[in-house]
């Protein structure tokens, strides 16, 4: 399992606060990446390459322009010439991340003994935005990709066709004010929904078309978290809502509801 931390995040951090492998009941292999930053001037904290979305004007409006960063990599990539307006709606490195994580696949399965069909991608704010970026540019790598409080930004939905073996298990808290489930602007970038997000990955496994309750062993708790899916998918994969009370950041438990979603956990 890989979890890529958010926007001024550290791996040493949440590996402390997302225990995985000692949570789970079966063996399992957690790797925690550390973003970069290269930011030039204003200071925009570590973070990951989100692909086209990370430098389209669409997607964001002036309110943006106090939290626009145009890092190093971006301006000798030609996607923005300074911080603020001339960020071209920037906020996040343009290292060549993607290229970053299948290394660290790579990687991995050479030293350990680890399943190459059993590869789980999840991410939180802007690793979740992340994590949305990369199956879409390596489809057929992840077994389930689990965003956390992450959305794309608007016209940025891409589901590719070769995701039919991959299962999407988004989890979000209901307060948030920074990347809001419902989508639209907040702090001056506009996302995609969380339910138009899932709604396209239910079109491609052919699942139902309206989301029912997902009863599971980790319903409730100290914030209330319930699950929905888009049920009898052909493919046989799950696409998957999990809510629950907080704020952005938040999560509902130290990772145990992610872990059975995914059959890495008994009940």
């Amino acid at each position: 399992l890989i979890y890529v931390h958010g926007q001024y995040g550290h791996a040493t951090s949440v590996a402390q606060e997302l225990p995985f492998s000692r949570l789970a009941s079966q063996p399992l292999v957690t790797a925690y990446p550390q973003g970069i930053d290269d930011a030039e001037d204003a200071d925009c904290g570590t973070g990951w390459n989100v692909g086209v979305m990370g430098h389209d004007a669409s997607t964001c409006d002036a309110a943006a322009f106090t939290q626009t960063c145009c890092y190093e990599t971006c301006r000798h990539a030609g996607l923005c010439s300074g911080d603020g307006k001339d960020a071209n709606c920037g906020w996040s490195t343009c290292l060549d991340d993607m290229a970053f994580l299948l290394e660290l696949v790579s990687t991995v399965s050479e030293e350990l003994c680890i399943d190459l069909n059993s590869v789980y991608l999840a991410g939180g704010s802007n690793g979740g935005m992340f994590v949305h970026n990369a199956y879409a540019q390596a489809p057929d790598v992840f077994k389930s990709v689990n965003p956390v409080y992450g959305l794309p930004l608007v016209g940025h939905i891409d589901v590719p066709e070769k995701l039919t073996e991959t299962s999407i298990y988004h989890f979000h808290d209901r307060s948030d004010g920074i990347i809001p489930a419902d989508g639209g602007f907040a702090g001056g970038w506009e996302y995609e929904s969380a339910d138009d997000v899932l709604a396209t990955w239910a079109s491609l496994h052919e699942c139902d078309e309206k989301q029912t309750r997902l009863v599971t062993p980790h319903d409730g708790g100290r914030r209330n978290a319930e699950c929905f899916e888009h049920a009898n998918c052909k493919t046989n994969q799950q696409v998957v809502k999990c809510m629950y009370d907080g704020n952005h950041g938040d999560w509902p438990d130290r990772g145990q509801l992610l872990l059975w979603l995914n059959g890495l956990l008994d009940g």
